[in-house]
């Protein structure tokens, strides 16, 4: 609603810098003739589509030969329709893509290599990016997408509940033992009926939601080779029951409902004040920033039993290999990437991610004290000294899903994490097995 007021967009605009104003301020060219339409692939939400609204308004401005139109499709059925689209005859100029599925696609030659563009044109460059970004945005020794942005996972909280129920604020000394200890006294039953209705934590079911966990105990799924499973070792099964304990023995999460593809019921606790803690990436500032009025922050995630890590996260823009206007498509691209699209999709003000551009995002582009949290600069070093990339094998999707369908008996109380850890360990091997096969 508010990017069709003039006044709010201006206050807006002024957190992404004099020069992005300047553009901004005059409208979109009438018409599409003569233009070139760039199709893009997307999952936005509601929010993010206000900010990329803003972002193509810019790009039109500089480039009046092009016309970027958009397509939606729902996060549940991204994956698969793109897949489809690229495999006909009706691939996207462009796609979003999350940076573990580019080893899938750029392995079955779905997507383009960006080496020959970049090596062509000089008015663009990746160096500025954070190392770890630029090459988790790379498959065996080749680039094939810029970044949207990138998040790192943290410790959001609820700071009023804490007040309440006499809890010290997270901070670098938490480790697991304070943390659960925490967790008991923040569960409640604040109105005495019998029931919780006030709970301390939850751990979403996707992988970059407990991998985490298991890195900090010295575990890991499978081994950096991406040729064998190492999911059964005492180190990731200890950390998994850990998990599984805190929600069956402690009884400290909400009970497994409402599980969904972007995890909208337990965001919404948190938003709504009945959850203490959650950890997610940068894109949960956005939705408390607009949509929740508790009192919150971040602080880094607790360390583990061997080291302190959280995952590492990035969406990259690549052009399919059946692209119809792929140097077109560079050029937004470029435009994504670089500066000006850094600024936007990193903003403190509009923004949903951190900038992948190091001088961007250290500036007050996204580092701006006017917008919550306070203590947003555990984000910019948890990317320097302890985020670690998600697994990037051509058969992470299959895993992932194995994992999901199989760690839910964990997280329902129905089999222990040794016994889950068991079955695990052959069905990954399998899968690896199958996939070795089907590329000889």
């Amino acid at each position: 609603m508010f990017a069709h007021k003039d006044i709010t967009k201006c206050l807006l605009l002024i957190s992404l810098g004099l020069f992005l104003v300047s553009v901004l301020g005059c409208g979109r060219p009438a018409g599409s003739h003569g233009k070139t339409k760039v199709t893009v692939t997307t999952w936005d939400s509601a929010d993010n589509k206000i900010t990329r609204d803003l972002l193509v308004k810019a790009f039109e401005k500089e480039h009046p030969n092009i016309q970027i139109e958009w397509i939606d499709i729902t996060a549940a059925e991204y994956y698969p329709k793109l897949q489809t689209m690229i495999a006909g005859d009706a691939a996207p100029d462009a796609a979003f893509l999350a940076y573990d599925m580019i080893p899938s696609f750029a392995g079955n030659n779905a997507i383009q290599s960006l080496d020959p563009f970049l090596a062509k044109d000089t008015s663009f460059t990746m160096n500025d990016y954070y190392p770890r970004v630029k090459e988790m945005l790379s498959y065996e020794g080749k680039s094939y997408a810029v970044a949207r942005d990138f998040t790192v996972f943290a410790l959001y909280y609820n700071k009023d509940m804490f007040d309440k129920a006499g809890v010290a604020y997270p901070d670098e000394s938490w480790d697991w033992v304070k943390f659960r200890n925490a967790c008991l006294k923040l569960t409640q039953d604040t109105n005495g009926d019998g029931r919780t209705d006030q709970y301390a934590f939850v751990n979403e079911p996707w992988l970059d939601s407990y991998i985490w966990w298991i890195w900090e105990n010295g575990g890991d799924v499978v081994d950096k080779d991406c040729s064998k499973s190492v999911i059964n070792s005492p180190q990731t099964i200890e950390a998994l029951k850990f998990l599984g304990d805190l929600r069956n023995r402690d009884k400290v999460m909400p009970r497994v409902v409402g599980y969904n593809e972007s995890g909208q019921e337990n965001q919404s606790m948190l938003v709504n004040g009945r959850l203490g803690m959650y950890v997610n990436g940068s894109w949960l500032m956005g939705l408390l920033t607009k949509q929740s009025k508790i009192n919150w922050d971040v602080a880094p995630v607790p360390k583990g039993p061997k080291s302190r890590k959280t995952v590492l996260f990035s969406v990259g823009m690549v052009i399919p290999t059946k692209s119809k206007h792929p140097q077109e498509a560079w050029e937004f691209l470029k435009f994504v990437g670089g500066p000006e699209g850094q600024s936007f999709y990193g903003s403190a003000a509009i923004g949903s991610g951190i900038p992948a551009i190091k001088t961007i995002a250290e500036s007050t582009v996204f580092m701006n004290p006017a917008y919550k949290p306070e203590h947003r600069h555990v984000l910019l070093d948890a990317a320097e000294q302890y985020a670690e990339p998600l697994m990037d094998c051509q058969e992470s999707n299959e895993i992932q899903n194995s994992l999901t369908r199989w760690l839910d008996y964990l997280w329902t109380g129905q089999k222990p994490a040794s016994e889950v850890c068991v079955i695990l360990d052959k069905e990954i091997n399998k899968i690896f097995k199958e996939s070795k096969k089907s590329r000889q």
